[in-house]
C-alpha cells in the first residue's frame, strides 16, 4: 500500500537551488575568488527621498551623493508630478589599484512626487549641498481643510448576518 505524501513545490525549488550552488562550487570554486575578474556592471538604484512640510512649503529631499550637480539631475514638472531624473556614473580610473568588490550602485534613476493642484512650476527652487538635493515647492503644503464625505446607503436592500449566513 502506498502512502500519500504532500507535495511541496518550494522544497523542490530549495533543493534545486542547493544542487546548483554545489554544481558551481565544484566547477568554479568560491565566487569570491573570481571577484577580481568579474566585470563591474552598473546596477539600477533609486535614491532615497524625504517629503516634508516647512511652513506652507512642500520640501522634497533626495540623497544623491556622487551625482554632479552641474550636469545632473534634471528636474521637471509634468502632469502634476515633480520628476527628478539623472545618473550616477562610474568614475574612470587610470592606473592605481583595482576594485576587488564594488557595491555602490550606479546608473540612471528617476523619481516622481505627486504635487497638489495650483502649483506654479516657475516658483519651484532647488539646491544641492553635501549630496542632498532639496526641492522647495512654495505654498504647496497649504492644503484646504479636510472635508468629511458622508456615505449614503443605496436602495433598500439590507444585509444582515444571522447564524453565520447572509440573509
Amino acid at each position: 500500500m502506498a502512502a500519500l505524501v504532500r507535495w511541496d513545490p518550494w522544497e523542490e525549488l530549495a533543493t534545486f537551488e542547493r544542487q546548483m550552488e554545489r554544481l558551481f562550487r565544484d566547477a568554479f570554486g568560491s565566487l569570491e575568488r573570481l571577484a577580481p575578474v568579474l566585470p563591474a556592471r552598473p546596477r539600477e538604484w533609486t535614491p532615497a527621498c524625504d517629503v516634508l512640510t516647512r511652513g506652507e512649503d512642500l520640501v522634497v529631499r533626495f540623497e544623491l551623493p556622487g551625482v554632479d550637480p552641474e550636469e545632473e539631475p534634471e528636474i521637471t514638472v509634468e502632469d502634476g508630478m515633480l520628476c527628478v531624473r539623472g545618473e550616477r556614473r562610474f568614475e574612470e580610473e587610470e592606473g592605481g589599484e583595482g576594485y576587488l568588490r564594488r557595491e555602490v550602485a550606479r546608473g540612471s534613476f528617476e523619481r516622481a512626487v505627486s504635487l497638489p493642484e495650483g502649483v506654479k512650476p516657475e516658483d519651484i527652487t532647488a539646491t544641492y549641498q553635501d549630496g542632498i538635493l532639496e526641492v522647495v515647492v512654495p505654498k504647496a503644503a497649504a492644503l484646504p481643510e479636510r472635508k468629511k464625505v458622508p456615505v449614503k446607503v443605496a436602495g433598500e436592500r439590507r444585509k444582515a448576518i444571522r447564524g453565520g449566513k447572509v440573509a
